[in-house]
């Protein structure tokens, strides 16, 4: 590839850059994030965003927003009413507990930290045989 001589450093950059895309990452669908039941998304969200296993709702509605992949680049995401109906669901197993009155900050619980999630307790039973 021959440059430009008068063409800055910017430039040449750029004509040097080559875009490769590189495809697909969730192809196979293995990703944790995406299997298993509603409950069992809200509850690995919490347990694996951050140490102190805290999401509030505007993460969860937002940047940590469960999905469901229908193409390559692609998403669907789950609707508010969704996600609430989770949460209330986890309340009431007492694996979330919410830190404040109006429910904005949710945190796991002792047993929601012992939670499985449906999708590892198929694999340890296949495990098994």
């Amino acid at each position: 590839m021959t440059m430009n001589v008068n063409a800055t450093l910017i430039q040449q950059a750029n004509a040097a850059y080559l875009d490769i895309d590189t495809g697909y990452r969730h192809a196979t669908g293995d990703s944790d994030a995406l299997k298993g039941s509603d409950l069992d998304q809200i509850i690995y969200r919490i347990k694996n965003s951050y140490a102190h296993q805290s999401l509030t709702w505007l993460e969860l509605t937002t940047c940590s927003r469960p999905y469901k992949q229908l193409a390559d680049r692609e998403r669907k995401s789950w609707s508010t009413a969704r996600i609430s109906k989770a949460l209330e669901e986890a309340e009431k197993l007492g694996l979330i507990e919410a830190t404040d009155r109006i429910g904005s900050n949710y945190v796991l619980t002792r047993a929601g930290q012992e939670y499985i999630p449906s999708w590892e307790i198929g694999e340890m039973q296949a495990s098994l045989l």
